[in-house]
């Protein structure tokens, strides 16, 4: 390609107008929308999504508070480990504010479309801005946006992060181009305060920069030191936002030594996804959620070789071209270095590092960096329009824009059926990649939730066949333990902790195991290790108080319990048990409080109703009682055991009587007889007799709340 392909900088220039704008971004972002319409009605959730929405109190709880919370937490994050970047559970936390719940992920899922629409407008823009040649804009934009690897992004709930930083990273190589032109320091400005909100999406957009300075050496041919020097406020950014990305990564398990440094392989590994990721780019079909380091690990295995031998022959190339074009160059340069952080990930391991990673590789890291590429593509476009005759001209961009987008389309909507909802993703996951541990215990996580306990059995134990992980062993562990085999599951949870000694979910459920033993000493000191682990989980801290709570420490159940609630205000278990508590404590009004708030964030909880309905029916404070409300929540919890459990029949039995509605509270009582009869095989006549006679008699039945009878 010809260096001397014109690209305006300065001076006047053709205004685009408005109508002509809006037509170009129909052409571009309609065809993107129709082939992801599927997208919107995905239901997969997988890998991460627990941490950033399921398991999340900041994110579920929407509230400037909260989201100060997420900005703020650097070097000890509320909910999600790992490195900074709050703008993504922010952004997921104002979706679930406008009603995106995790049974309901279309606002979800539309956000992360329109995003992704938009950010494939901005680099249409950019490729505008550098080329002024609507045929390279058209089919660049359009490339970018049905490309396959962005599935990943959009369709996976946690990795809203990669779509805002991709569409402000774009936003500020689009303001940056327009400050060039137009010298006005304002987009200067605007092109920096989009940098920073890409950093606080996720610093994969740290290398930006570079590419900026890289822009210089081509297309813009402006490469000198001023040209460097007006960058200094992208790069001092950058800086700031590496140094913070290195001190926010959690610290590696006590007791776990860090693994001996093999630059040999590191260097492998490093050459492997710099070929891999070109190819990607390129030719992205398969398409996958995972890519596990291939075994082994040698440059004698194919799978390493081929990628290896393409980084180094593209290498070759741009050496070779680059007295001739420096297009290629600088575009696969600027490639690399906006992949450099997910290059380096997977290196960690070999360089005396402990790895946070399961793959060698992921499509979701290409988001930003093939914007690169796709300007060397463009350029390629512009260069092709000035050869030939403009009707050949005109029939080759009109079959190169058909190419590209038909077969894109094709792999995308067939990829996008894998995302049709969680067991479809596990599955599909597990035939494409079944010797990755981490796969295995994903769909042994899935069929557990579905409550397919003997198929998620086999899926823990492939994982812990191809490789030990304390995941595994602790997904194994609660099977066995549901199925009653405690013994084994505990052997299985003390072999995660000798992986992790910093499992908070193994200490955990080892201290429930040590509960249900009457081991409570022992709980309390494997709980508490839970929260030092995790101090942010309430659902430990929830353990804890209740393990207390057992041991009759009344203060200690107290405050762990109102510690919970603090960190998730929604915390079913710290509500309907902090109830409890607050009975034994004499403190009944407020017990009721509690089991209300419970009852609205679980209005599933049978035992909850039941023990707010039997509360306000029979209480022998007449300040307490309320009739209505008792015979509201009985008949609700009536309703969902299908008038087949005695208790539930006989609270409300309890509570038409207090409504003076004495012969429901006999017929119903009766029904309460008849139920435990045939349930319960013990002596229900002389059970329900003081009752019975009470309501014959038309008189309501009252009981003193004996404190022992509460207690976990």
């Amino acid at each position: 390609m010809s260096e001397s392909t014109p690209v305006q900088r300065g001076g006047p220039r053709e205004a685009i107008s408005l109508p002509r704008a809006a037509l170009g971004c129909v052409l571009i972002g309609a065809p993107v929308l129709a082939v992801l319409w599927p997208v919107l009605h995905t239901t997969a959730l997988i890998f991460d999504d627990p941490l950033y929405l399921l398991n999340n109190p900041l994110v579920r709880d929407p509230s400037l508070a909260n989201a100060w919370t997420i900005l703020t937490q650097v070097r000890n994050p509320a909910t999600v480990e790992g490195y900074y970047h709050p703008l993504g559970l922010i952004s997921l936390m104002l979706d679930y504010a406008m009603g995106a719940r995790p049974e309901n992920l279309f606002i979800f899922r539309a956000t992360s479309l329109a995003l992704h629409i938009v950010t494939t407008i901005l680099v249409s823009l950019v490729i505008h801005q550098l080329f002024r040649n609507t045929p390279a804009t058209l089919l660049s934009g359009l490339v970018f946006g049905l490309h396959p690897c962005n599935i990943e992004s959009i369709a996976w709930l946690s990795d809203r992060k990669t779509l805002l930083a991709g569409a402000f990273s774009v936003a500020a190589l689009a303001f940056h181009l327009h400050f060039l032109r137009t010298k006005r320091t304002r987009f200067h400005a605007l092109g920096i305060m989009a940098f920073l909100l890409a950093l606080l999406a996720k610093p994969m957009s740290v290398p930006l920069p570079v590419v900026l300075v890289l822009l210089d050496a081509w297309p813009l041919n402006r490469l000198n030191a001023k040209a460097i020097i007006e960058k200094w406020p992208y790069f001092v950014l950058s800086a700031v936002f590496a140094v913070i990305t290195m001190i926010s990564q959690p610290p590696p398990p006590p007791g776990i030594p860090a693994p001996p440094s093999e630059y040999g392989l590191a260097l492998l590994v490093m050459l492997h996804n710099a070929g891999f990721y070109t190819v990607k780019t390129i030719w992205p079909y398969p398409v996958n959620a995972l890519y596990p380091f291939p075994r082994p690990l040698q440059f004698s295995n194919p799978e390493m070789a081929v990628y290896v031998v393409v980084a180094v022959l593209m290498a070759a190339v741009c050496a070779l071209l680059t007295r001739r074009t420096r297009s290629i160059t600088v575009a696969w340069i600027g490639f690399l270095a906006m992949l450099l952080p997910a290059i380096m990930v997977p290196m960690q391991p070999y360089l005396g590092s402990v790895s946070h990673t399961e793959a060698i590789a992921a499509d979701r890291f290409t988001y930003i960096a093939k914007v690169s590429l796709l300007i060397a593509f463009a350029g390629g476009l512009h260069h092709l329009a000035r050869l030939g005759e403009p009707k050949t001209r005109h029939w080759i961009v009109l079959a190169l824009i058909a190419l590209f987008t038909l077969g894109e389309a094709v792999v995308t909507r067939s990829y996008l059926t894998a995302w049709r909802d969680t067991p479809t993703m596990a599955r599909h996951l597990a035939r494409t990649v079944p010797t990755s541990a981490h796969v295995h215990v994903a769909l042994g996580n899935v069929l557990s939730g579905e409550g397919r306990f003997d198929e998620a059995l086999p899926a823990y134990q492939t994982a812990i066949q191809l490789e030990p992980s304390y995941q595994g062993h602790e997904g194994l562990a609660a099977i066995l333990t549901r199925k009653g085999n405690i013994d084994e599951a505990e052997k299985h949870l003390r072999a995660a902790l000798a992986i992790n000694p910093r499992s908070a979910k193994a200490h955990q459920n080892l201290g429930r195991i040590l509960q249900f033993r009457g081991q409570i000493a022992e709980a309390i000191t494997e709980i508490e290790r839970a929260v030092e682990c995790s101090p942010r989980s309430s659902a430990a801290w929830v353990d804890l108080a209740i393990a207390h709570f057992k041991n009759r420490e009344i203060d200690k159940a107290r405050q762990h319990f109102q510690r919970a609630l603090e960190i998730d205000p929604r915390d079913f278990r710290a509500r309907d048990q902090y109830g409890c508590l607050l009975i034994v404590q004499g403190r009944t009004a407020q017990a009721l409080d509690e089991w209300r708030r419970a009852a609205t964030i679980d209005p599933q909880s049978v035992k909850t109703l039941n023990n707010l309905a039997w509360i306000l029916a029979t209480s022998e404070d007449a300040s307490i009682r309320m009739g209505k409300e008792a015979v509201s929540r009985a008949e609700d919890a009536v309703r969902q055991t299908a008038h087949q459990d005695f208790s539930t029949l006989e609270t409300l039995a309890a509570a038409y009587a207090e409504e003076r509605r004495f012969d429901d509270a006999v017929k119903t009582l009766t029904q309460a007889i008849e139920a435990c009869r045939r349930n319960a095989g013990q002596d229900c006549d002389t059970r329900f007799a003081s009752q019975l006679a009470a309501y014959q008699e038309r008189r309501p039945f009252r009981q003193r709340i004996d404190p022992n009878a509460w207690y976990p």
